[in-house]
């Protein structure tokens, strides 16, 4: 399960469906700033990833910390906090007590933050919940 948790902090993230929208100047740290609700998953691996989790939660904060707050389809909530790194293209998170994830690549389509990590066949979309 904390493999889980990880990811969907990296989702917190080379799945079959990549994303697709033009190169967009606002992207980087700062336009990841707030919180982040997670409204779908898709691609070719998306039912896992819907059959263990609820819903999902990222906080961006303005210093690079963040925090990932999952809620299982079980119950149980789990949350795992760190710092990040984005560019325009991808974003890098670093939990605490864990080794650094490889980046995940991310961007923006219809207000939506999508997310999609390199190890697995989805891609999850977050909607903004509140600017920082």
């Amino acid at each position: 399960m904390k493999n889980l948790i990880s990811f969907v902090a990296v989702t917190l993230l080379a799945a079959s469906v990549g994303c697709t929208s033009p190169r967009d100047e606002s992207r980087g740290q700062y336009a990841l700033i707030g919180r982040w609700q997670s409204v779908k998953a898709e691609g070719k691996d998306a039912a896992f990833w819907r059959s263990v989790t609820k819903t999902a939660e990222l906080r961006f904060s303005a210093d690079g910390s963040f925090t990932a707050i999952v809620v299982q389809r079980e119950g149980k909530t789990e949350t795992v906090s760190g710092t990040y790194q984005a560019d325009d293209r991808s974003i890098r998170l670093a939990l605490q007590n864990a080794a650094p994830a490889k980046p995940a690549e991310y961007c923006f389509e219809a207000g939506s933050l999508v997310v999609q990590d390199p190890n697995y066949g989805y891609r999850v979309f977050y909607k903004r919940i509140t600017d920082e």
